[in-house]
Protein backbone atom coordinates (compact mmCIF):
# COMPACT_ATOMS: atom_id res chain seq x y z
CA UNK A 1 0.00 0.00 0.00
CA UNK A 2 1.14 3.36 -0.88
CA UNK A 3 1.13 5.67 2.44
CA UNK A 4 2.54 9.20 0.62
CA UNK A 5 0.27 11.39 1.91
CA UNK A 6 -2.23 8.75 3.48
CA UNK A 7 -4.57 10.49 5.87
CA UNK A 8 -5.08 7.50 7.70
CA UNK A 9 -0.93 7.60 8.75
CA UNK A 10 -1.13 11.17 9.80
CA UNK A 11 2.39 10.45 12.22
CA UNK A 12 4.01 8.43 9.46
CA UNK A 13 6.62 10.40 7.66
CA UNK A 14 7.35 9.29 3.59
CA UNK A 15 10.60 8.34 2.88
CA UNK A 16 9.89 7.44 -0.10
CA UNK A 17 11.81 11.14 -1.36
CA UNK A 18 13.84 9.13 -4.07
CA UNK A 19 17.70 10.28 -4.31
CA UNK A 20 20.40 9.06 -6.44
CA UNK A 21 24.12 9.53 -5.84
CA UNK A 22 26.16 11.86 -8.00
CA UNK A 23 28.23 9.74 -10.48
CA UNK A 24 31.74 10.47 -9.20
CA UNK A 25 31.06 10.32 -6.13
CA UNK A 26 30.66 12.78 -3.48
CA UNK A 27 27.13 14.23 -2.11
CA UNK A 28 23.50 12.88 -3.13
CA UNK A 29 21.16 15.28 -4.64
CA UNK A 30 17.43 15.27 -3.89
CA UNK A 31 14.86 15.22 -6.56
CA UNK A 32 12.69 16.89 -4.61
CA UNK A 33 14.59 20.21 -4.73
CA UNK A 34 14.72 19.57 -8.47
CA UNK A 35 10.55 19.08 -8.50
CA UNK A 36 10.24 21.94 -6.33
CA UNK A 37 12.16 24.27 -9.17
CA UNK A 38 9.92 22.87 -11.65
CA UNK A 39 6.81 23.36 -9.86
CA UNK A 40 8.05 27.32 -9.92
CA UNK A 41 9.16 27.40 -13.37
CA UNK A 42 5.44 25.82 -14.39
CA UNK A 43 3.62 28.62 -11.83
CA UNK A 44 5.81 31.22 -13.45
CA UNK A 45 4.53 29.76 -17.25
CA UNK A 46 0.69 29.46 -16.55
CA UNK A 47 1.17 33.18 -14.74
CA UNK A 48 2.91 34.44 -18.06
CA UNK A 49 -0.04 32.76 -19.98
CA UNK A 50 -2.65 33.98 -17.79
CA UNK A 51 -1.11 37.34 -18.62
CA UNK A 52 -0.94 36.94 -22.37
CA UNK A 53 -4.10 36.10 -22.34
CA UNK A 54 -5.92 38.68 -20.52
CA UNK A 55 -3.89 41.09 -22.93
CA UNK A 56 -5.54 39.22 -26.06
CA UNK A 57 -9.13 39.27 -24.48
CA UNK A 58 -8.71 42.93 -23.88
CA UNK A 59 -7.76 43.89 -27.34
CA UNK A 60 -10.07 41.56 -29.04
CA UNK A 61 -12.52 43.32 -26.82
CA UNK A 62 -10.99 46.87 -28.27
CA UNK A 63 -10.82 45.34 -31.75
CA UNK A 64 -14.92 44.38 -31.24
CA UNK A 65 -16.21 47.81 -30.27
CA UNK A 66 -14.24 49.48 -32.68
CA UNK A 67 -15.23 47.49 -35.65
CA UNK A 68 -18.83 47.50 -34.64
CA UNK A 69 -18.94 51.85 -33.87
CA UNK A 70 -19.89 53.66 -37.23
CA UNK A 71 -17.58 56.15 -36.87
CA UNK A 72 -16.98 59.09 -39.21
CA UNK A 73 -13.40 60.00 -39.18
CA UNK A 74 -11.56 63.36 -39.97
CA UNK A 75 -11.19 64.56 -43.90
CA UNK A 76 -15.08 62.89 -44.35
CA UNK A 77 -17.40 64.65 -46.44
CA UNK A 78 -20.78 64.41 -46.41
CA UNK A 79 -23.40 65.78 -48.98
CA UNK A 80 -27.13 65.14 -48.05
CA UNK A 81 -30.33 65.84 -49.53
CA UNK A 82 -34.00 64.50 -48.52
CA UNK A 83 -37.77 65.72 -49.17
CA UNK A 84 -41.05 66.20 -47.01
CA UNK A 85 -44.26 66.44 -48.28
CA UNK A 86 -46.82 68.30 -46.12
CA UNK A 87 -50.74 68.51 -46.72
CA UNK A 88 -53.06 70.15 -44.06
CA UNK A 89 -56.71 70.82 -43.98
CA UNK A 90 -59.27 72.73 -41.86
CA UNK A 91 -62.34 74.26 -42.10
CA UNK A 92 -63.93 77.44 -40.71
CA UNK A 93 -66.43 79.40 -40.43
CA UNK A 94 -67.56 83.50 -40.40
CA UNK A 95 -70.24 85.06 -39.97
CA UNK A 96 -72.38 82.43 -41.74
CA UNK A 97 -69.83 82.49 -44.64
CA UNK A 98 -67.95 78.94 -44.62
CA UNK A 99 -64.52 78.46 -46.08
CA UNK A 100 -62.11 75.61 -46.45
CA UNK A 101 -58.60 76.00 -46.51
CA UNK A 102 -56.29 73.37 -47.59
CA UNK A 103 -51.89 73.75 -48.22
CA UNK A 104 -49.98 71.22 -49.41
CA UNK A 105 -46.46 71.88 -48.52
CA UNK A 106 -43.33 70.27 -50.68
CA UNK A 107 -39.87 70.80 -48.89
CA UNK A 108 -36.49 70.27 -50.91
CA UNK A 109 -33.24 69.94 -48.99
CA UNK A 110 -29.51 69.63 -48.75
CA UNK A 111 -26.85 69.67 -46.47
CA UNK A 112 -22.98 69.48 -46.83
CA UNK A 113 -20.14 68.79 -44.27
CA UNK A 114 -16.71 68.41 -43.50
CA UNK A 115 -15.76 66.12 -40.73
CA UNK A 116 -12.87 68.43 -38.93
CA UNK A 117 -12.58 65.91 -35.81
CA UNK A 118 -13.59 62.68 -35.35
CA UNK A 119 -17.34 62.40 -35.71
CA UNK A 120 -17.62 66.79 -35.73
CA UNK A 121 -18.60 68.19 -38.87
CA UNK A 122 -19.53 71.85 -39.60
CA UNK A 123 -20.62 73.11 -43.02
CA UNK A 124 -23.82 74.80 -44.37
CA UNK A 125 -27.38 73.67 -44.86
CA UNK A 126 -30.31 74.62 -47.35
CA UNK A 127 -33.89 73.83 -48.29
CA UNK A 128 -36.34 75.60 -50.18
CA UNK A 129 -40.31 75.37 -49.40
CA UNK A 130 -43.24 75.58 -51.62
CA UNK A 131 -46.42 76.20 -50.14
CA UNK A 132 -49.75 76.02 -52.03
CA UNK A 133 -53.14 77.61 -50.10
CA UNK A 134 -56.06 76.96 -51.62
CA UNK A 135 -59.41 78.49 -50.42
CA UNK A 136 -62.90 77.59 -51.12
CA UNK A 137 -64.56 80.47 -49.33
CA UNK A 138 -68.55 80.53 -50.77
CA UNK A 139 -68.12 78.63 -53.59
CA UNK A 140 -64.63 80.92 -54.89
CA UNK A 141 -61.66 79.05 -55.34
CA UNK A 142 -58.24 81.27 -54.36
CA UNK A 143 -54.94 79.84 -54.88
CA UNK A 144 -51.54 81.46 -53.83
CA UNK A 145 -48.23 80.05 -53.62
CA UNK A 146 -45.51 81.10 -51.19
CA UNK A 147 -41.64 79.99 -51.88
CA UNK A 148 -39.41 80.08 -48.85
CA UNK A 149 -35.32 79.37 -49.25
CA UNK A 150 -33.34 79.25 -46.33
CA UNK A 151 -29.41 78.74 -46.15
CA UNK A 152 -26.58 79.06 -43.24
CA UNK A 153 -23.79 77.54 -41.51
CA UNK A 154 -24.60 74.48 -39.80
CA UNK A 155 -22.55 71.99 -37.03
CA UNK A 156 -23.18 68.30 -36.50
CA UNK A 157 -21.56 65.64 -34.04
CA UNK A 158 -22.52 61.99 -35.02
CA UNK A 159 -23.24 59.69 -32.40
CA UNK A 160 -22.38 56.00 -33.19
CA UNK A 161 -25.18 53.33 -32.44
CA UNK A 162 -23.50 50.11 -33.95
CA UNK A 163 -21.56 49.25 -36.68
CA UNK A 164 -24.55 50.17 -39.21
CA UNK A 165 -26.52 52.88 -37.28
CA UNK A 166 -25.89 56.45 -35.81
CA UNK A 167 -27.62 59.00 -34.57
CA UNK A 168 -26.18 62.62 -35.74
CA UNK A 169 -27.61 66.15 -33.35
CA UNK A 170 -27.16 69.49 -35.52
CA UNK A 171 -28.15 72.66 -35.27
CA UNK A 172 -27.88 75.63 -37.95
CA UNK A 173 -28.38 79.71 -38.10
CA UNK A 174 -30.25 80.64 -40.97
CA UNK A 175 -30.82 83.25 -43.34
CA UNK A 176 -35.02 83.40 -44.52
CA UNK A 177 -35.91 84.62 -47.19
CA UNK A 178 -39.01 84.62 -49.77
CA UNK A 179 -41.88 85.57 -51.60
CA UNK A 180 -45.46 84.74 -53.30
CA UNK A 181 -46.98 85.00 -56.54
CA UNK A 182 -48.29 88.40 -55.44
CA UNK A 183 -45.03 89.85 -54.83
CA UNK A 184 -44.87 90.02 -51.24
CA UNK A 185 -41.24 89.43 -49.96
CA UNK A 186 -40.29 88.05 -46.59
CA UNK A 187 -36.30 88.25 -45.03
CA UNK A 188 -35.37 87.55 -41.54
CA UNK A 189 -33.31 84.87 -39.68
CA UNK A 190 -34.04 82.07 -37.95
CA UNK A 191 -32.57 78.79 -36.10
CA UNK A 192 -33.41 74.90 -36.57
CA UNK A 193 -32.21 72.15 -34.25
CA UNK A 194 -32.43 68.34 -34.85
CA UNK A 195 -31.34 64.86 -35.10
CA UNK A 196 -30.61 62.45 -38.41
CA UNK A 197 -30.91 58.84 -37.80
CA UNK A 198 -28.78 57.44 -40.58
CA UNK A 199 -27.95 53.67 -41.35
CA UNK A 200 -25.44 52.71 -43.33
CA UNK A 201 -25.62 50.94 -46.97
CA UNK A 202 -22.11 50.87 -47.02
CA UNK A 203 -18.86 52.97 -46.49
CA UNK A 204 -20.56 55.79 -48.84
CA UNK A 205 -24.07 55.86 -48.37
CA UNK A 206 -27.16 56.18 -45.92
CA UNK A 207 -30.63 56.30 -45.60
CA UNK A 208 -31.62 58.84 -43.58
CA UNK A 209 -34.60 59.66 -41.21
CA UNK A 210 -34.88 63.62 -39.93
CA UNK A 211 -36.67 65.07 -37.85
CA UNK A 212 -36.24 69.07 -36.74
CA UNK A 213 -37.29 72.00 -35.06
CA UNK A 214 -37.01 75.66 -36.58
CA UNK A 215 -37.90 79.09 -35.60
CA UNK A 216 -38.04 81.84 -37.91
CA UNK A 217 -38.68 85.52 -37.30
CA UNK A 218 -38.66 87.69 -40.44
CA UNK A 219 -40.52 90.84 -41.55
CA UNK A 220 -43.53 90.78 -44.48
CA UNK A 221 -44.23 93.08 -47.31
CA UNK A 222 -47.83 92.91 -46.91
CA UNK A 223 -48.29 95.42 -49.98
CA UNK A 224 -46.20 98.25 -49.04
CA UNK A 225 -46.75 97.58 -45.00
CA UNK A 226 -44.02 95.43 -42.94
CA UNK A 227 -45.53 92.97 -40.56
CA UNK A 228 -43.53 91.53 -38.42
CA UNK A 229 -44.36 87.09 -38.71
CA UNK A 230 -42.79 84.38 -36.61
CA UNK A 231 -42.90 80.92 -37.47
CA UNK A 232 -41.85 77.59 -35.84
CA UNK A 233 -42.60 73.79 -35.88
CA UNK A 234 -41.34 70.75 -36.51
CA UNK A 235 -40.42 68.96 -40.13
CA UNK A 236 -39.80 65.05 -40.59
CA UNK A 237 -38.12 63.50 -43.73
CA UNK A 238 -36.29 60.96 -45.11
CA UNK A 239 -33.14 61.49 -47.57
CA UNK A 240 -29.62 60.38 -48.85
CA UNK A 241 -26.09 61.11 -47.63
CA UNK A 242 -22.75 60.30 -49.68
CA UNK A 243 -19.54 60.04 -47.74
CA UNK A 244 -15.92 60.47 -49.76
CA UNK A 245 -13.58 59.65 -47.76
CA UNK A 246 -9.40 60.34 -48.41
Amino acid sequence: MNHFNNPKNPKRKCHNSHTTKKKGGGGVVKKMNFLVVKNKKIREEIKMKKSILSVAVISLMCLHTSSFAKNINIGTIEIGGGSTLSINSYESELENSPFENTTDTTILSADALYYVRPNLGVGATWYYSSTELSKNESGVQLTTETMTSVIGPMVSYNFSINEQTSLKASGAFLKVSGDDDNNQDKSGFGWNTGGKLSYFLNEHVSINGNLNYYSYAYEYDNYGQSVDFEESGFDFGIGLSVYLHH
